[in-house]
C-alpha cells in the first residue's frame, strides 16, 4: 500500500492528551483502518523518527516521537517531544 496515510494515527495521539503511551502494534494496527506494513512488524527501523518516511510524519507531526520499540512483544512506546 504506498502513499498511505497515517491520518487516523497522528488524529489518535493527539487526542491522547497524554505525555507517553504505550501501544501494541495491533493497536496502531486498529488505529489505522486494519492496516499496518509486514516491514513494521519484522523491522526496527521502521519506526524511527524519519521525516520522510509517512508512519513517522504521523506521530511527528502530533507531536510525539517512538521509542523503546520491542519487536518481540510488539509494543511502541511514543514520547512527547
Amino acid at each position: 500500500m504506498r502513499g498511505l496515510s497515517y491520518v487516523a494515527l497522528t488524529a489518535y495521539l493527539e487526542r491522547s492528551g497524554k505525555s507517553e503511551l504505550k501501544m501494541t502494534f495491533d493497536e496502531v494496527k486498529r488505529i489505522n483502518g486494519g492496516y499496518l506494513p509486514y516491514s513494521a512488524c519484522k523491522h526496527r527501523a521502521w519506526w524511527a523518527n524519519d521525516p520522510s518516511h509517512s508512519q513517522a510524519v504521523a506521530w511527528l507531526n502530533a507531536g510525539y516521537k517512538a521509542c523503546d520499540v520491542s519487536m518481540e512483544d510488539q509494543i511502541v512506546h511514543f514520547e512527547k517531544l
